[in-house]
């Protein structure tokens, strides 16, 4: 039998419709974070096989940007310090030309995780069907919260953002629980 060491494997997340995609390294992942479906690739992203049942409970949750600037709980982490494999918030519409300056999200411990950065999250990056992703892993201590922060106005009309959390518990029992 040929053992082999795998190396520089790439992570994805997108879509059950979007395409897997080709030319990566042997052993990358795919997660279809609307089916929680995880893939993995043994030949460079020519087949992409189902994993077991993932181990990574995902949390789902969404966010209206209509809303005055301040932080706004996404999740919290219950019982026990969590691991966060990734976040991403989808933004469903063209946001460039609001009276909103940025969002940002970032955990409430004592030195926050920055999941994702006012820089990213400035309005002219905050354009139709724009996936803004981070990948960890990073530590949510328990007991602390995940939040969105709305930099000035919020959007000037609704505007619906899901946002899903994959996260896995340092300590048997813990969850992220969606506000």
């Amino acid at each position: 039998m040929t053992t082999y060491l795998i190396t520089n494997t790439r992570k994805f997340i997108g879509l059950s419709s979007d395409s897997k995609p080709n030319g990566v390294p042997v052993g990358s992942t795919f997660l279809e974070y609307d089916t929680q479906s995880f893939y993995i690739t043994p030949d460079g992203g020519n087949t992409w096989t189902l994993k077991e049942a993932a181990q990574n409970p995902v949390a789902i949750t969404s966010i209206d940007l209509n809303q005055l600037a301040d932080n706004y709980t996404l999740f919290t982490a219950i019982n026990q310090d969590l691991f966060i494999d990734f976040l991403v918030i989808i933004i469903p519409r063209d946001l460039t030309g609001e009276l909103l300056d940025a969002i940002s999200i970032q955990s409430t411990d004592i030195e926050p995780v920055v999941f994702v950065s006012e820089e990213d999250g400035a309005v002219e990056n905050l354009t139709a069907g724009k996936h803004l992703v981070y990948r960890g892993p990073d530590i949510v201590a328990a007991t602390k919260e995940i939040q969105l922060t709305i930099h000035a106005t919020g959007t000037a009309e609704e505007c619906i953002c899901p946002v899903y959390v994959s996260y896995r518990p340092a300590v048997a029992g813990g969850y992220l629980q969606a506000e």
